[in-house]
């Protein structure tokens, strides 16, 4: 069919993955400089910038100056797989489709992507250690491309039903703005996605190898642990239950009023959840997740006035969000809010909102809380991650802003 809104459908076409992931060369023949968009199947497939590509008409080679990087969330992609071809039956002719048996993707458990399993997670100090590799950036997760030849063979059929906006499978986190309660507690959420179609890698398609043998591990049976640090300090928390699609995470933290500021966080997967001391018992297993770049979170200890949360969530169509603000004032008299913004943000916190609504004149009532709800308009773009975010802009009075990842209809 043809390439259209980040989704290639069969039959497969070189043109198609030139609009979608297109890979730029360049050579020089007689002092002039010319640049062509690659269309051989192996440059698609396989290429990386720096790369050189004998050229046909026998004058040099052509270099890899720029690529559209292929998703690797995407579970159909080009993969060091033998054969896939339609004698292992995996595909329709008539329907043009993988059938729902097809395993090609992931006939080596990790879906054509590579990551390290640490058997410790270590100390910070030691640039040996999981830990200090996880807060330096030098984990992650790789794309591994096809290399050619017979047992990694570039086929422009490994594009059929590749999606262009397939997104990580294990969410992110919601908002990073933090009240501590009087005793130092808290709670930062995590929330997972539920993907609606076939085409986004899930956590349950993943069997990693297991450095001690055995079975392979599944993602599934992880729970989520998170490092908050800086420069003199650390604190390992995890979560009370394990990742599985769709559903939210939480990590409880405590003990943390003498702590309050920015941190660096960085999460990870762990097949043990922390001990009484603050760190891991023997026999943990650990895995980076694919983001090098530390999260900024902000502990506060909350006052009498603060956004107690704040959570949005599409309308059936896509054509509104609806926002639920909690407000608590702790204090004996009441609290006037002159302007509280709500803005949605689509893809990046640091872009400008593509929408807001001001809400003027609020009052919270002594020892009490409010909830403010109603809709906002905006239109939903498939493919997009889009973020709610609450803001006092009140005069003198202003709160911190927290930010939750929005819900898909019917998540709240």
């Amino acid at each position: 069919m043809a390439y259209n809104s980040g989704l290639i459908t069969a039959p497969v076409s070189v043109y198609d993955c030139q609009q979608c992931v297109p890979v730029t060369l360049s050579r020089t023949v007689n002092g002039q400089t010319q640049t062509v968009i690659a269309d051989s199947v192996g440059a698609l497939c396989g290429a990386a910038v720096g790369d050189t590509i004998p050229a046909r008409d026998g004058l040099g080679n052509w270099t890899v100056i720029s690529r559209i990087n292929i998703n690797k969330w995407a579970k159909y992609k080009p993969v060091r797989t033998p054969t896939i071809d339609t004698v292992t039956g995996q595909w329709s002719a008539a329907l043009n489709t993988w059938l729902s048996n097809a395993i090609w993707w992931k006939g080596d458990g990790m879906c054509g992507l590579s990551t390290t399993v640490a058997e410790e997670f270590g100390d910070r100090t030691n640039p040996n250690s999981f830990a200090y590799k996880l807060t330096h950036g030098q984990l992650g997760w790789s794309y591994l491309r096809p290399t050619g030849g017979a047992q990694q063979p570039f086929r422009l059929q490994d594009f059929a039903s590749y999606n262009h906006q397939a997104q990580q499978p294990y969410g992110d986190i919601g908002s990073t703005t933090i009240y501590l309660d009087q005793y130092g507690a808290g709670q930062i959420d995590w929330d997972l996605l539920d993907f609606q179609d076939d085409t986004n890698l899930q956590l349950a398609d993943f069997a990693v190898p297991n450095p001690r043998g055995g079975a392979a591990l599944q993602l599934t049976d992880f729970y989520l642990g998170l490092i908050l640090y800086n420069s003199s300090n650390q604190f390992i928390f995890t979560s009370s239950t394990k990742f599985s699609t769709g559903a939210a995470l939480s990590v409880a933290i405590s003990n943390m009023s003498s702590y309050a500021g920015t941190w660096n966080c960085m999460p990870f997967f762990t097949k043990n959840q922390v001990n009484g001391q603050g760190g891991f018992d023997s026999g943990g297993l650990f895995i980076s997740l694919a983001d090098i770049t530390p999260i900024s979170v902000t502990l506060l200890n909350h006052g009498s006035n603060y956004f107690d949360y704040i959570n949005g969530e599409w309308n059936s169509n896509g054509t509104a969000i609806y926002y639920d603000l909690q407000i608590a004032n702790e204090t004996s008299t009441a609290h006037l809010y002159s302007t509280i913004r709500i803005s949605i943000y689509k893809d990046s916190l640091n872009s400008n909102p593509v929408a807001w609504t001001d809400i003027t004149n609020t009052t919270v009532n002594a020892s009490s809380t409010k909830n403010l709800t109603g809709p906002i308009s905006v239109t939903k773009q498939a493919g997009s991650v889009y973020w709610i975010v609450v803001a006092d802009l009140t005069t003198g009075t202003t709160i911190p802003s927290i930010n939750y990842q929005v819900e898909e209809y019917g998540g709240m």
